[in-house]
């Protein structure tokens, strides 16, 4: 399970005040709360002469942040001139620090990172760990099926669609597509013109969803098949799984393999569409447990992650966009292997 930064606004406003002076170095003259919470700036700070407007929000998902820029942007001055609107969470995570400077909109955390630009003031802080780590994951943009919509725009870069295309090649139902975009646009990910949508930024698009997925959220089972090496289990599992009548499809570090040849393997991951298939695996000698494992069959949470699959060197594999997902929570050398997928393997990489 993923660790995310949240605190209520009560907590956090005698911390506020504090990070203002250890981030800027500017002694707090005067510290006041404003009535309109929750729509736009909850505080106002006056130190060393200047005048921050802050809003504070509990956590720094895509959306959360999306919603702070936009209640921001209209106190924000091409000028750099007072007052200074400042975005202000427990920890910032990487996409809401893109999504806040792509934006031009200052922002601080309570861990003690900052970027703040205004005349004469230049913040950059970076580097601290979260101080606030907590169990769980905020409301996500990227449920089971709300991830049907993210991969399409992820696997069709630069194509505009209409809400009605995306229902259509989502399975999902209209009023659902219509709630989700909307909130996609309000964070920022997704831009809509003319009635017709699209990713804004690929790249900024995956790396949100990349921050909410984990593989675990999966019915993962892991074990071991008798094998010398990676690529034998890779052909034992496909052998095994001839006679499977529903589908299957390699993902993780033997699909990296057969993307972009990107080094040997030892642990082969194969998603199948139901727990049928691990009693066909069991008839060749595939056994679950935790020690020693190189088999990880994996039961969707939903048949998304089967969209776009392709057949490479005859082996059936889900879509890079979802390979690189799941490559993230692999262990041998699959962070490098991500970043190579990433680097030539995406849809809009391969551009």
């Amino acid at each position: 399970m993923l660790f995310y930064a949240t605190m209520r606004y009560e907590d956090a406003l005698p911390e506020i005040p504090v990070a203002v002076a250890n981030s800027t170095g500017l002694p707090v003259d005067e510290v006041q709360e404003l009535p309109s919470r929750g729509a736009g700036p909850d505080l106002r700070i006056r130190a060393g002469g200047y005048e921050f407007l802050i809003e504070f929000k509990h956590q720094s998902s895509a959306e959360t942040i999306g919603s702070a820029i936009r209640d921001l942007t209209v106190y924000r001055d091409a000028d750099r001139q007072q007052p200074i609107p400042l975005i202000v969470v427990p920890y910032m995570s990487d996409v809401g620090r893109r999504l806040a400077e792509e934006a031009g909109v200052n922002w601080m955390d309570l861990s003690g990172n900052a970027s703040i630009q205004a005349t004469s003031l230049n913040v950059r802080l970076g580097g601290q760990p979260n101080r606030f780590p907590r169990r769980g994951r905020p409301r996500t943009l990227f449920g089971p099926k709300g991830s049907r919509l993210a991969r399409h725009l992820l696997l069709h870069p630069g194509e505009r669609f209409s809400q009605q295309e995306l229902a259509l090649a989502t399975g999902l139902d209209k009023g659902y597509t219509s709630r989700l975009v909307g909130r996609l646009v309000e964070a920022g990910l997704v831009v809509r013109e003319d009635s017709r949508v699209s990713a804004a930024d690929p790249d900024l698009l995956l790396d949100a969803w990349a921050e909410d997925y984990d593989l675990r959220d999966h019915d993962v089972s892991a074990g071991f098949l008798p094998a010398r090496s990676g690529h034998e289990t890779l052909s034992r599992v496909s052998r095994a799984l001839e006679g499977y009548t529903k589908r299957y499809a390699f993902t993780g570090l033997p699909a990296a393999w057969l993307y972009v040849s990107f080094a040997t393997f030892r642990l082969v991951t194969v998603y199948v569409e139901d727990h049928a298939a691990r009693r066909l695996l069991g008839e060749v000698g595939f056994q679950e447990r935790d020690a020693g494992s190189n088999l990880w069959t994996v039961v969707p949470n939903d048949a998304g992650v089967f969209t776009a699959g392709q057949e490479l060197s005859g082996m059936p594999c889900v879509s890079a966009v979802q390979v690189y997902l799941d490559l993230l929570s692999h262990p041998e050398r699959a962070s490098e292997a991500a970043q190579e997928l990433r680097r030539s393997g995406l849809p809009w990489s391969r551009e």
